[in-house]
């Protein structure tokens, strides 16, 4: 189990997920990041270095994605603009 913390943000603005690297994600904290999403209405998880591929299976998790008609994504992974 991977263990992260979470970092309430200034003035009542979202909050932080530290100690994560999605990169690497297990399913494991999952969950606690859908909390934290869902209590915090944001979050920030700063420091990654991901590619195209993984960013797109990282917002599957939480929902469909949506192309946005007004909007053009990367040619490759059309639900990232």
């Amino acid at each position: 189990m991977t263990n992260i913390s979470i970092t309430p943000g200034k003035n009542n603005v979202g909050a932080y997920i530290n100690d994560i690297n999605l990169n690497k994600l297990e399913d494991s904290p999952l969950k606690q990041i859908k909390d934290t999403l869902s209590k915090y209405g944001v979050i920030f998880i700063k420091r990654q270095s991901i590619d195209s591929e993984t960013y797109q299976n990282f917002a599957k998790k939480f929902g469909e994605l949506v192309a946005y008609p007004r909007l053009k994504g990367l040619e490759k992974y059309p639900f990232i603009n």
